[in-house]
Formats: structure tokens, C-alpha cells, sequence
């Protein structure tokens, strides 16, 4: 039986948010439980969208991670959500609060 695959969706201005939350599955991964996918396993000079698509129907679950640069990104929104939408595979998604300075609330 293959492992489940685990598919987070950022965008790249976000890669900092998609490290912290990689350790949080990475027990179940160290486990050989799941794999968790994300677009840095694509090897440079791959041609990334076939890569993609293919990892998009593997995956079992989608984890976006929500946030102002992820709306704006077109191809998250239109290759990457439809596809999970399609597929029913988002069952959750994180968002990134921002905070001005200055804003106590």
C-alpha cells in the first residue's frame, strides 16, 4: 500500500512558514507513515508543471497556506486550487496573520 501523500500549497513569499510547519510532519514522515510534497523537490532543470500536476493526483491531502501573497499568486489559484477542489482533497488550510507595528489588537 503506498504512503499517503501530503501536498502543501504556498507561495514562494511564504517559504519561511512552510519550514516551520514541515517539522510538524515530520515525525509521521521519519515513520514512513506519509510523504509530505512541496515544489523544492523538483531537481533544477525539471520541467516543474508536469511535476506538479503528477504530485497534485497523488496527493491524498492538500495544506495550503493562506495568505495576501498566496490569493495573488495566479498559479495557485488557478492551476493549484481547482485541481485540489476537483480532486476534494483540501480538508484544511493555515493562514498567516500580519501584524503592523503598532497595532496592539
Amino acid at each position: 500500500m503506498d504512503k499517503p501523500t501530503i501536498f502543501i500549497s504556498y507561495s514562494h513569499k511564504d517559504e519561511i512558514w512552510k519550514d516551520r510547519l514541515r517539522p510538524h510532519l515530520q515525525a509521521l514522515e521519519l515513520d514512513d507513515r506519509i510523504v509530505v510534497w512541496d515544489d523544492r523537490k523538483i531537481d533544477a532543470g525539471d520541467i516543474w508543471y508536469p511535476e506538479i500536476k503528477d504530485a497534485i493526483n497523488r496527493a491524498r491531502v492538500a495544506v495550503c497556506l493562506i495568505s495576501s501573497d498566496y490569493l495573488a499568486s495566479r498559479f495557485c489559484i488557478e492551476e493549484e486550487i481547482p485541481a485540489f477542489l476537483q480532486r476534494q482533497r483540501i480538508v484544511g488550510s493555515l493562514s498567516k496573520e500580519i501584524y503592523q507595528e503598532g497595532n496592539k489588537e
